[in-house]
């Protein structure tokens, strides 16, 4: 497939190479491009995009009953028309990708989160190939020994490769392995012609918005920015700039207000540059009067933080579109959230999903991905962490949406439950690296190393974070939501939560069966799943034999499982926003299913619909 781009369209935006092929082979069949024939087996592709979403285009792929693309070697081929010098620019290469350019090797990316620019001349006509190699090999090697292991994340040899673990944890996703060009592949100009912007700051002084820039060296420019004007004068070396924009509408979450956004323009020479946009507000921590609290404080006002955990709306592909997301984002919204929590065992979410819940009023509390394992601690694990951390931040700068940095989820937790001393729980990652970047890349922010992370122990609900199953998994009484004390859940609710019947389901009796909750079990290694949880709460609350009552009478009991969701979700909530509780936030496990069809953890199921919990 070529792509036709007109160098003087070129000079000026940077343009997506979305048309490739696809070549799937064994491992290491072929070294090198040149070795590949044109009558091999090609099909369509796309960037941004995965080989499992080509594969299922082309009916080669079932999302139910998926291959292991752990197994294969996986070619791209893409041809461009242009001249000239150009950045050949991959936003994300999942996972170990080596990039030919006419034939010739010119790079390496071993990973899927850090970005990589290539510098290429062009001379009429450029052919792109980009071969992600067979993960297998790799997560079968030995490497160090980890101080602890975690049964959640399989191979535990996904501690050394910097990879998504959706599809590697068999407890809650289907293993659909990320492989591909998840994020666009971009020719940009050699040069940018916009002032290049190093850091950005936003806040709320009173009634004033401030916006701070960092700007490269470079001609003299004019900012505008809500009304108000900045002349910066020509300089050979970086400028601090400050603009001050009385009055400007503050940026507020959807439950405090409007999100407020002004665009920043630059103008440099006549011609008007649109730099990014910002929303002016403050945020703080509020550690309560014991020390032992955690709430945020937004734009001078206490918040009380409410929301889901968020997957992904397309675990296929990773790359939903802007329509897609709206549409989830907006039941969110719709449904009174405030906050989202991408955690660590996910990805980092698109430009678009950042961008609307800045339009939308939904703050995003945003782990680092790194989740489940005791991570390396040698000198290139933690470069390659640092460069994957300020691409991100580098990334969503212009963000107000973007909240708290986490450094992992159940790291520490993971260690403490195990019986290991303190010294396991620590690692350099999360304890300097990461927190240094934050304080550089989005001065401000608020930064945390772990979740859940407080008290005597990781795991303690009366203290920081914690992730809070006692009602649920614990199978304990409501009694225990006051008893516990939690200040903020960072993840809640987890129960096999089941579809409504609007439309009706095509099977209702069959739904009704075990294996639909077997479909999402519950974490590896534990005695119980999220389907006998939601039967616990069932007989608790109505008095009925489960079992009995799924044989004989299938559509009350889908009828009772929703509604036994309902009421333990409804007992949740109003005890931690009743007056006198400690509690400042409660993020439930997940916003969206991730297999279909099935009583996922969900609020809403595999079509993008509500369920009756959704409602609660």
């Amino acid at each position: 497939m070529t792509v036709h781009i007109a160098p003087a369209e070129l000079d000026d935006e940077p343009r997506l190479i979305a048309e490739w092929r696809l070549l799937q082979t064994p491992p290491w069949r072929y070294i090198a491009p040149v070795e590949i024939g044109e009558n091999e087996d090609w099909i369509a592709a796309r960037a941004p995009g995965t080989v499992a979403a080509a594969l299922e285009a082309a009916g080669r792929f079932d999302r139910d009953a998926p291959v292991d693309l752990d197994g294969f070697d996986h070619w791209y081929r893409a041809e461009v028309v242009a001249d000239g010098t150009r950045r050949l620019v991959f936003h994300g290469l999942a996972t170990l990708a080596e990039i030919f350019v006419d034939g010739a090797h010119v790079a390496r990316s071993d990973s899927m989160f850090t970005p990589l620019a290539i510098e290429v001349a062009a001379r009429g006509r450029l052919r792109i190939d980009i071969v992600f190699r067979a993960m297998g090999p790799k997560l079968a090697a030995k490497g160090p020994r980890a101080r602890w292991r975690s049964r959640a994340v399989q191979p535990a040899a996904m501690r050394f490769v910097r990879s998504t673990l959706i599809g590697r944890m068999p407890g809650w996703c289907p293993p659909i392995r990320a492989v591909g060009p998840w994020r666009a592949v971009e020719l940009r100009p050699s040069r940018a012609r916009a002032p290049e912007v190093l850091s950005v700051r936003a806040r709320l002084e009173r009634a004033t918005g401030v916006l701070e820039l960092r700007l490269a060296a470079g001609p003299a420019l004019t900012l505008r920015c809500a009304g108000a004007e900045l002349r910066v004068a020509a300089s050979d070396a970086p400028r601090e700039v400050t603009l001050k924009a009385p009055g400007a509408a503050p940026w507020r979450p959807q439950t405090q207000g409007e999100p407020a956004l002004h665009p920043v323009e630059a103008e440099i020479g006549g011609r008007i540059v649109r730099l990014g946009r910002v929303g002016f507000r403050s945020i703080a921590l509020d550690r309560g009067a014991d020390g032992r609290g955690f709430g945020l404080i937004v734009n001078g006002e206490p918040l009380f933080c409410r929301g889901a955990n968020w997957i992904s709306a397309d675990i296929v592909s990773l790359n939903a579109s802007r329509e897609s997301l709206r549409a989830q984002l907006e039941l969110a919204r719709e449904a009174g959230f405030n906050m989202l929590r991408c955690p660590g065992s996910t990805v980092y979410e698109s430009d678009d999903f950042y961008a609307l819940c800045d339009e939308l009023g939904l703050l995003v509390w945003q782990d680092f991905m790194f989740a489940n394992l005791d991570y390396p601690r040698d000198e290139a694990f933690l470069a390659g962490a640092r460069a994957e951390a300020e691409a991100f931040l580098t990334r969503t700068r212009w963000s107000p949406s973007l909240a708290v940095f986490c450094g992992g989820a159940e790291i520490a937790q993971q260690a403490a439950m195990l019986g290991l001393p303190e010294e396991s729980w620590r690692h350099p990652l999360f304890d300097a690296l990461l927190p240094d970047a934050v304080a550089v890349g989005r001065p401000g922010a608020i930064y945390v190393a772990h979740s859940p992370q407080g008290g005597d122990l990781p795991f303690s609900t009366d203290a920081g974070l914690c992730h809070y199953y006692g009602v649920t998994a614990h199978l304990r009484g409501f009694d225990d939501i006051r008893r516990s004390q939690v200040r903020f859940a960072t993840e809640c609710l987890g129960l096999a939560h089941p579809p409504a019947d609007d439309p009706p389901l095509a099977d209702e009796a069959a739904i009704a069966q075990p294996i639909h909750g077997e479909r999402i079990a519950g974490d590896t290694g534990a005695i119980w799943h999220f389907e006998g949880v939601r039967n616990h709460y069932v007989a608790q609350l109505y008095g009925v034999d489960c079992a009995a009552l799924r044989a004989a009478d299938p559509a009350r009991y889908l009828d009772l499982s929703r509604a036994a969701t309902c009421e333990v979700a409804t007992e949740l909530f109003a005890e931690w926003r009743s007056a006198g509780s400690p509690t400042r936030g409660a993020l439930t496990l997940f916003f969206q299913d991730v297999a279909a069809p099935g009583a996922g953890w969900g609020l809403i199921d595999h079509r993008g619909r509500p369920k009756p919990v959704w409602h609660a």
